[in-house]
């Protein structure tokens, strides 16, 4: 996940931070992507009165940054920290699958400030951002959320029992779909249901040990996917008028830049594409630049789309706030 942080117009020096979207952490005991977040900064250079941008991906989780941020935010509560115990115990290298506990705590106040009734949400895993947006939300809403993985299903639901989601005596009730994204948006389109957001969660990919790659890409709503879900959810009356769509990854590790569509748009900015292309090369086997490209080709499809509004935030490994154009 990439966070987002603006610095100021004064130079920034290069110690402290690492070429454009510099290439992520070899892989460890921990997996091959980062299992909590990297750091997306920009610096500021003045060049006689243009000053100059620069982007760069810090690949310490530990970073003095992420860790100030994270120290002056109010924490989530305990039963996360259990669930990220549980996650490592049940996929060892997945925990980069759920998101960062910012991310989380991003997500719960959105739901305050939106106050949804009815909540989707494609990509479950463990249930750590169903939970996350559930303790955002007002008594007697339901979210609802769909995992294809029978083993993380079974998990996510024990979690909720167990955590008193299920019941929606406590916390909104969350209402788990086990299926795919595509086969869990006909269930819900029969019962003939609206929300007031809907949440496109892609986890990244099923990891086997080192130094083995993908071994199975999540449909939970598979990077690839995205258009199509999109497209079902808008044609089939899924949102409702002033719903909200947050698609996550939709930078996916600064690929998005490389993708063909992308770089013939950056001639003015060649040399940026180029040390973006050397962090996150197509090359690098732990980042399919496929996916890449295909987020690519949603973020335009979007953005072209005369049916919404969209703002992509450069916060985390990319947001983007979807709405009805009015």
């Amino acid at each position: 996940m990439v966070f987002f942080t603006h610095l100021s117009r004064s130079s920034f020096t290069r110690a402290s931070t690492c070429s454009a979207l510099q290439r992520l952490t070899p892989a460890t005991s921990r997996g091959f992507l980062p299992s909590k977040a990297a750091v997306s900064v920009l610096s500021f250079h003045t060049s006689g009165s243009t000053p100059s941008i620069k982007s760069a991906v810090l690949k310490d989780d530990n970073h003095p940054i992420l860790a100030y941020a994270e120290s002056l935010s109010t924490p989530l509560p305990g039963k996360f920290v259990r669930l990220r115990e549980a996650t490592v115990a049940a996929y060892p290298e997945g925990t980069h699958l759920s998101v960062p506990d910012m991310q989380g705590k991003t997500m719960q106040l959105l739901m305050r400030m939106i106050r949804p009734h009815k909540v989707l949400e494609l990509g479950c895993f463990m249930g750590y951002s169903a939970m996350a947006m559930a303790d955002g939300l007002e008594p007697g809403a339901t979210l609802y959320t769909c995992e294809k993985d029978p083993k993380a299903a079974r998990l996510s639901r024990e979690t909720f029992e167990r955590e008193g989601y299920t019941s929606g005596d406590k916390y909104a009730k969350i209402e788990l779909l086990e299926g795919d994204a595509a086969s869990s948006l006909q269930v819900l389109i029969k019962r003939d249901i609206q929300f007031d957001v809907i949440f496109l969660e892609m986890a990244e990919a099923r990891l086997t040990h080192p130094p083995t790659l993908i071994r199975q890409l999540l449909v939970d709503a598979d990077k690839g996917g995205y258009i199509n879900y999109y497209n079902t959810i808008l044609e089939s009356n899924l949102l409702s008028k002033d719903g909200f769509i947050f698609a996550d990854n939709t930078l996916f590790y600064g690929t998005v830049l490389n993708a063909p569509t992308a770089r013939a748009s950056q001639d003015a900015a060649a040399s940026k594409s180029k040390s973006v292309a050397e962090g996150s090369s197509s090359n690098d086997r732990r980042i399919p630049q496929n996916l890449g490209d295909k987020l690519d080709t949603f973020n335009r499809h979007v953005k072209n789309d005369s049916r919404v509004e969209v703002v992509l935030l450069p916060i985390f490994d990319g947001l983007s706030v979807i709405t009805r154009r009015r």
